[in-house]
């Protein structure tokens, strides 16, 4: 009976670990393109601006980066993808 046990536990404990790191079917090199929007009151200081740069999925989690961070225009993205995307 102790040995039935010892493997129940270590089925129910493998299962998250098997399940959790699982490909997606967006894993790969992404282009990103961010924009924003020229600010439409008569301030000349906020023009649009356009930032592309590279990102990564690994197992449905995207992360990429424009610039450094701590310089001017640093961004950061990273988040789980959906499944329908």
């Amino acid at each position: 009976m102790r040995s039935t046990t010892l493997v129940i536990l270590i089925a129910a404990l493998a299962t998250p670990l098997a399940t959790a790191a699982r490909p997606s079917r967006f894993d790969g090199a992404w282009s990103v393109t961010l924009s924003g929007p020229a600010h439409d009151a008569e301030d000349d200081d906020a023009k649009g601006s356009t930032h592309r740069f590279t990102a990564e999925v690994i197992e449905g989690q995207l992360r990429g980066a424009h610039r450094s961070e701590g310089e001017p225009g640093w961004h950061f993205l990273h988040g789980r993808i959906r499944k329908d995307g």
